[in-house]
């Protein structure tokens, strides 16, 4: 068993609370991670879904809606990462690392 998989990880910066619980809790998964260029998300359906993607601070550095499933984060600095993605109101936050 991974022991990621049981760990929960919360963040507070001013008015954002973040956390990322199992991840079998998740709608959504993310690939590859470590990431260099491009984050690919994956979920049962890819309609209606935006992106938050936050420093380990808590500061939000990017945002979008995601068409394709893939997104852009080459120009972000390396680091580890939240992001948080919505569909319909449901929220699912991942962990990941940029190199």
């Amino acid at each position: 068993e991974n022991p990621d998989t049981n760990t929960t990880l919360v963040i507070v910066e001013g008015e954002h609370i973040l956390a990322v619980n199992d991840a079998s809790a998740n709608t959504f998964s993310i690939y590859p991670n470590p990431v260099k260029e491009v984050l690919h998300v994956q979920g049962k359906s890819m309609e209606n879904v935006n992106y938050e993607i936050f420093h380990i601070t808590g500061a939000p550095v990017q945002k979008g809606k995601i068409n394709t499933g893939n997104i852009n984060v080459s120009g972000l600095n390396k680091g580890i990462y939240i992001i948080s993605i919505t569909q319909n109101g449901k929220k699912s936050n991942l962990k990941f690392i940029k190199q």
